[in-house]
């Protein structure tokens, strides 16, 4: 599984960079840009939700259709992980996406980035779910 996140981050241009082939390895002083290969630090923008733990599955695959399907559309998108973890009762979905900028965010999101973005059947299959998204500056991506 890891190794098709690689490959997914790699062609994104998040690709990592092993000790094997890193030149910071080579090097006791890294260079700048070995380690932050893009000229503006990209954003990732995380969001959080549940479902009952039967929906689980069905939740996923609509997902796919609407918001990764989106995120992979959208000018701007570097990437997305669909996180899932399950407990008796729920799963639990974190969605972390990768974006060029926050503009590209922006044109996702629209000009609110704060404020989450819900698909018309996602009252069907939520029993919680953050109202807001949360963005991070990418400071180092590698090795996925």
């Amino acid at each position: 599984m890891l190794g098709g996140l690689s490959s997914v981050f790699c062609s994104f241009g998040f690709g990592g960079l092993s000790s094997a082939r890193s030149p910071i390895a080579a090097s006791s002083t890294p260079k700048r840009s070995a380690i932050r290969p893009w000229a503006v630090s990209p954003t990732a923008r995380i969001w959080r939700g549940a479902v009952a733990r039967e929906d689980a599955a069905r939740y996923a695959d609509y997902m796919r259709g609407t918001g990764v399907k989106e995120y992979a559309e959208t000018d701007g998108n570097r990437g997305v992980l669909m996180l899932r973890r399950d407990d008796a009762a729920r799963s639990e979905f974190v969605m972390v996406t990768l974006w060029e900028s926050m503009e590209a965010v922006r044109g996702f999101a629209g000009d609110d980035v704060e404020t989450a973005v819900f698909y018309p059947e996602d009252d069907a299959f939520l029993v919680e779910g953050d109202l807001t998204a949360t963005h991070y500056e990418v400071e180092e991506a590698r090795g996925f």
